[in-house]
């Protein structure tokens, strides 16, 4: 192991550049433009065939649609041709030729008719057919791999005639102009405008819509606008992207997928623990939320907008199937979101699911399996030569081996036989081989999940359908873990008249059972971790011969004896009642209401000691430990309503949208909990408790009602512009200063390309929007009652006060802290601009957004004591936050007429943010957490002129030159504990994505890579590890004294002299404690380069009575993973490992609380946090 001049450990391993590989992939992307051009060469290999055929081959190979009268056809008979390279005419060209027909090409179609021999030069098939003659028309619609369309929409242009393909694809329509046109569409494909053209039969083939930027996009409270109408930035994600790789959940399906949306999967376990930010942070306090607010059905899944209610709507959000979902819409930022207020600012994830599609019967059924593993590949911080010692060493310099102590400071190994832990009761020692052994890998479980689903859909004209369930198994990486959910999603409606309703039921429910979080194998790795899994019958394996003094029994019983059954109950039910009593006035009321209840009970087992182990087991062994019981029932509900009034009027050259809502939402939460700390008999239930059992129960009512409106002008289709306001009531806030939150906002949007004459000219633009978007709104970082005092039992010491017998005086206190009626939201101003382009035929779209937000009131404790009676929390930071989003996107890179077919897509998203002011009080330095305890010597401020959020760390003494400064006896660098260092950062300056989808005939490969460059990361095992021995940094030197690198010692007058003789007095636990003290050494560069997805699936076409699609899939994920050279520990996301999660998800502000969004997320790792986790599978999809 060497060190760098600092002092500071250098890396072991190779880690690949991935800025080389982003690169290269780019480059190879754009590198195929030229190669693009060939993509409309057509080849041809068919052998008696009808002519039919031949024209459905070149149609998709080219995208074209060729309509054609197939009576027209039957009288050529069967034809064969061979041909390669040809262009789209010449094939067509070759396919007519000598049959007796003509083709006419008009945009993308093309019609195929028969010679007539009268008519002239000056006729052609766009003129001819002039008479008004009625005719009937019928025809079948198919996909471009020749999958019959059901419910495919077939209009006649400008008029009410409107059918739509039935089960078989067909469509007919009668006593219509011989001169009319057809309009053809299908929710997610190419419309297609076809002249009947004298054809009465046609086959009309439909593309998917090449995504661009004139979708209808969902906005706030789900009106549905187009995006070229949008000033601000959206994105759009589809369903079938978010099941692809079989994530299991949404967050982990939507990760890498957006720009500037940064979802960290945290845990290693069977529910992940997630963190969302997107467009980094608005906020730095203790309590500070920043999450989005996320939107199922147009009901708000919130229980409030402070950093506890948000902790607790993730897990909510992981129990909605993603089967069931149609497509999430992400609204970035306060610009997008302004009309939803303070919930909003921090941006809105809206999940739309799915509904019955017109036509036939839709019966799917899904299964998939996964196996999830723990990921060594990344570990090269744990040293395997040494065993445990006593810390103490030889004359010669070498550890003194100790068989009980559980530490890595003994000798080398060296094959032999070695005795360890204490003699049982006739005086035998277990005895192993003192080497290197991979047992503690093996203690941790192949993780398995089955997923079945089930869906059924169904719809038409006036009504849709769908009913989705799912049964879900799981087996955890921690041995005995276990997880088991039920969802069931129902959505149906109806239209009638001007009334149209629509329903939606989702629950789910959860059954757990899962192990403490800390608990695995811990010790040298000579020691055979996996013959102890038999704790009840082997002798060295029980809780009295366990080996060693620190555990007193093995890992293997501590988890099976303390478990965590857990029942989660959740549902979303919503309502939407809408009514057009006037072609440009729509009402529609959204009612619905969000329930949570939760209730877990950890049992921990009893741990008797026989009476010799008492006497010679060591100190852990003195006593029997008694069963404990922690019990714990939360329940959250949030009902809600909105009320929204539309009008939609058109004069002139001018379109006018205008809405007006309003929202009543009202939470309630109730936590009951008890705790015994020593059960009489382990029967777990509080009425056996041996001691008095303690009781705790909140409730929190809170309710906020608001109006908002805007109103929006569009000039020609082509400029636009939207005036937002709202206000709010919240209970939250003192009664003073109840309605006076008005937030107001605007955006404008403009289609340069149809402004302005001199772009119109350029024909390799095909689009180009500028946006624009200015909006104030606030944080609602104010949690209940913290504007007003309340009162809690006093404890029993208290004056008047009761006693444990009951008698006395019942006696109350101030909850500490002082409230503060005059407490504000905090109020942030964001500005954003960007644009969007196409190019080159829709070969290359750009989207660039840039945004800036600014937080004058950010709500801190405050530095004052709370016995000057000044209020504890006020307003008192101002935070900067900026950035900018790039999105790329390519289509059909190299399409091949074989059906070989890429495309690719490319996102980075930059941010920062700066504190520009603190309170006096804080001297500067906002103190988000402090050093020690879990985190180890570790903790976060905020400081002013700096980014939030930097690490507080220790280091070595030094002297102005930076060199280390040694005790001059000892030879040891003297760490300096009494002066905090910041360096770092939580979060990375640059997250992005990466997409590449290939398709070649029925088969589909697709990949996802996720990068974050710039943060840090801080992993606390690191620290811990090198004060027992087990790191490789303490394998420096074959552990033998040296000069410490870089180092000088002070002379008599406090003169720095430069150290090169003075050696350590050993290099063991006395030394490398104090390294660890110096905790700067174990912060590390988080950035990472993830090939996070690769999935590989098979499509079939079955014809059948029964089945009617075939899909079989397999995936991988997080396959390869590349991290920075400094980083030898592994997955810098990951801060847990497998089991329960021992924080209180509630009550604490730890940034290991359960989905935790609030203060420094992703700082650092506990000692249980594995170096990373590998899952692969396979998907079976049945459509009937």
């Amino acid at each position: 192991m060497r060190l760098n001049p600092d002092g500071k450990q250098l890396p072991v391993t190779r880690a690949a550049d991935w800025r080389r590989i982003i690169t290269f992939l780019l480059t190879f992307a754009f590198l195929q433009v030229a190669a693009s051009s060939r993509g409309q060469h057509i080849n041809l290999s068919l052998k008696g065939v009808p002519l039919s055929k031949v024209f459905d081959e070149i149609s998709r190979q080219s995208g074209v649609s060729i309509i054609y009268n197939e009576d027209l056809l039957k009288s050529v008979g069967m034809v064969s041709i061979i041909a390669k390279d040809l262009s789209i005419e010449d094939a067509i060209s070759l396919a007519v030729k000598g049959k007796g027909l003509k083709y006419q090409v008009e945009g993308k179609v093309i019609y195929i008719q028969k010679i007539d021999v009268k008519e002239t030069s000056s006729q052609s098939p766009s003129n001819q057919d002039q008479s008004n003659d009625k005719v009937t028309v019928r025809g079948t619609v198919k996909n471009e791999k020749g999958e019959l369309i059901v419910g495919a929409t077939v209009q006649v242009k400008n008029s009410q005639r409107v059918v739509v393909t039935d089960e078989k694809g067909n469509f007919e329509i009668t006593d219509i102009d011989d001169n009319a046109i057809l309009v053809i569409s299908n929710v997610g494909m190419a419309s297609q405008e076809i002249k009947i053209k004298g054809i009465t039969t046609f086959n009309i083939i439909m593309h998917n819509k090449v995504s661009t930027l004139n979708e209808v996009v969902v906005t706030a409270f789900g009106v549905e606008r187009s995006s070229k109408e949008i000033g601000y930035s959206t994105a759009t994600v589809k369903g079938e992207d978010l099941t692809k790789g079989n994530t299991g959940n949404l967050l982990s399906g939507l990760s890498g997928r957006v720009s500037g949306l940064n979802i960290a999967t945290q845990s290693a376990d069977m529910t992940p623990q997630m963190q969302v930010l997107l467009r980094g942070i608005r906020s730095f306090s203790t309590t500070s939320n920043n999450q989005p607010l996320f939107i199922l059905n147009g009901s708000p899944l919130s229980f409030g907008s402070d950093q506890n209610s948000a902790n607790l709507i993730l897990d909510f959000i992981n129990n909605i199937n993603p089967n069931d979902i149609d497509k999430v819409t992400v609204l970035k930022g306060a610009n997008a979101t302004a009309l939803y207020g303070p919930e909003g600012v921090n941006g809105v994830i809206i999940i739309t699911t799915k509904k019955g599609q017109k036509g036939k019967p839709i019966i799917n059924f899904r299964s998939a399996v996964t196996f999830q593993r723990i990921d060594y590949r990344a570990n090269k911080y744990e040293q395997h030569d040494y065993g445990s010692g006593t810390g103490q060493v030889d004359q010669n310099g070498n550890g003194v081996f100790s068989g009980t102590a559980n530490n890595g400071w003994g000798p080398r190994y060296n094959g032999s036989l070695v005795k360890i832990g204490r003699p049982d009761e006739n005086g035998q020692f277990q005895e192993v081989t003192y080497n290197h052994k991979n047992d503690y890998r093996q203690f941790f479980n192949v993780a398995s999940t089955v997923q079945n689903n089930l869906s059924i859909s169904q719809g038409d004209e006036n009504s849709n359908f769908y009913l989705g369930m799912a049964y879900n198994t799981q087996r955890g990486v921690l041995p005995g873990d276990k997880r088991n959910t039920i969802n069931a999603f129902l959505a149906a409606g109806r239209k009638l008249g001007i009334f149209e309703a629509q329903y939606q039921v989702n629950f789910a429910r959860e059954l757990s059972d899962l192990g403490p979080e800390n608990f695995g194998p811990s010790g040298p790795t000579y020691i055979p971790f996996s013959k102890y899994k038999n704790y009840t019958n082997y002798e060295w394996a029980d809780n009295n011969h366990y080996w060693s003094d620190a555990d007193y029994q093995s890992p293997y019983q501590a988890i099976a004896g303390d478990r965590s059954h857990k029942t989660q109950n959740s549902a979303v039910i919503s309502l939407s009642l809408t009514a057009k009593p006037l072609p440009w006035l729509t009402i529609r009321d959204n009612p619905g209401i969000v329930l949570a209840n939760i209730y877990s009970k950890r049992t921990t087992a009893p741990v008797n000691f026989s009476d010799w182990a008492k006497q010679n087991g060591g100190f852990f062994r003195n006593f029997d430990l008694l069963a404990r019981l922690d019990e714990d029932n939360l329940t959250n509900s949030s009902v809600n309503n909105q009320l929204l009034i539309t009008t939609l009027n058109k004069s002139g050259d001018f379109d006018f949208r205008n809405l007006i809502g309003n929202t009543i939402d009202e939470n309630r939460y109730k936590d009951v909990s008890g705790q015994s700390s020593g059960l009489s008999i382990p029967v777990y239930n509080l009425a056996f408790s041996a001691q008095y059992p303690n009781a705790t129960e909140r409730y929190v009512l809170s309710r906020r009602y608001s109006f908002f409106a805007s109103s929006s002008i569009g000039y020609k289709q082509r400029a636009f512009l939207e005036l937002t306001a709202r206000n709010d009531w919240d209970s939250k806030r003192a009664a003073a200063g109840r309605g006076k939150d008005l937030y107001i906002g605007g955006n404008v949007s403009v289609l340069m390309k149809e402004s302005v004459k001199a772009l119109q000219r350029l024909s390799w633009l095909s689009f180009l929007q500028l946006r624009g978007a200015v909006t104030t709104t606030a944080n609602m970082n104010i949690q209940p009652f913290q504007s007003e005092r309340t009162l809690e039992t006093a404890a029993y010491y208290n004056y008047p006060y009761t006693t444990p017998s009951g008698g006395g005086l019942v006696g109350f206190n101030y909850i500490p802290g002082n409230p503060n009626p005059n407490l504000k939201p905090e109020k942030i101003l964001s500005l954003e601009g960007g644009f969007a382009a196409r190019l080159f035929k829709d070969f290359l779209s750009i989207n660039f957004a840039w945004y800036w937000q600014h937080n004058n009131g950010v709500i801190t404790e405050s530095g004052t004591s709370w016995l000057s009676g000044s209020p504890t929390i006020d307003n008192l930071g101002v935070l900067n936050n900026t950035g900018y989003e790039v999105d790329l996107n390519l289509n059909s890179i190299l399409k091949h007429p074989n059906g070989f077919d890429i495309n690719a897509g490319f996102h980075i998203a930059m941010n920062s943010n700066k504190v520009i002011k603190l309170a006096p009080d804080y001297n500067g330095v906002y103190v988000v957490s402090r050093p020690g305890g879990r985190d180890g010597l570790m903790g976060v401020v905020a400081r002013e002129g700096h980014q939030a959020f930097e690490y507080w760390l220790y280091d070595y003494k030094r002297d102005a030159q930076g060199r280390v400064i040694i005790d001059s006896s000892t030879g040891y660098p003297i760490s300096d504990l009494q002066t905090p260092v910041y360096k770092g950062t939580t979060t990375p300056k640059y997250v992005g994505g990466l997409t590449l989808n290939f398709t070649y005939k029925k088969f589909a490969l697709s990949t996802l890579s996720e990068y974050n460059i710039g943060g840090q990361h801080y992993f606390s095992r690191a620290e811990n590890m090198t004060r027992a021995g087990l790191h490789v940094l303490t394998e420096y030197n074959g552990r033998q004294s040296f000069v410490f690198p870089n180092s000088v010692y002070l002379d008599a007058n406090g003169k720095s002299i430069p150290n090169t003789s003075i050696k350590t007095l050993d290099a063991n636990s006395f030394l490398y404690n104090t390294v660890a003290n110096a905790s700067a050494n174990f912060l590390t560069n988080s950035s990472f380069f993830k090939v996070k997805e690769v999935v590989l699936n098979y499509e079939q076409i079955v014809k059948s009575k029964t089945i009617k699609k075939l899909n079989i899939g397999i995936y991988g994920r997080n396959l390869f993973n590349f991290y920075a050279k400094n980083n030898i520990y592994g997955d810098p996301q990951l801060i847990k490992g497998p089991g329960r999660f021992d924080s209180d998800p509630v009550a604490s502000n730890s940034v290991y609380g359960n989905n935790s969004q609030g203060i420094a997320p992703n700082a650092g790792s506990s000692n249980s946090t594995p170096s990373g986790v590998l899952e692969y599978g396979v998907i079976l999809s049945t459509n009937f």
